[in-house]
């Protein structure tokens, strides 16, 4: 397996799982908190971006069973997704009032 960086180990794909959904619960996060069409308190756009990314992963497994005969689902791949979203929450917890305080200020 390739990796653009050219690093592999056992589960490398899962890491990728992980930090992609990190970084893409994060971005929703912010859309929907600091959306002016969209802006929502920091608990409806705490629960709407990990609600997203969780569905959005089960979602693209299910695809890969259906959709493609290249692909195919792994529930290991659900469990890193997931792991992304849960430590993208607990930065969002501990920077709540930062987040906040900055958007008040804008």
């Amino acid at each position: 397996m390739y990796t653009p960086v050219g690093v592999t180990f056992k589960g490398s794909d899962k890491v990728g799982h992980l930090l992609a959904y990190f970084v893409f619960t994060i971005v929703w996060f912010l859309f929907f908190f600091f959306s002016k069409r969209q802006s929502r308190k920091f608990k409806t756009s705490y629960i709407w971006s990990a609600s997203f990314g969780f569905v959005y992963g089960i979602f693209m497994e299910i695809f890969q069973a259906t959709l493609t005969s290249y692909r195919s689902p792994d529930w290991k791949d659900v469990i890193a997704n997931t792991g992304g979203i849960v430590l993208a929450m607990f930065l969002l917890i501990i920077l709540k009032n930062k987040i906040v305080i900055y958007k008040t200020n804008l």
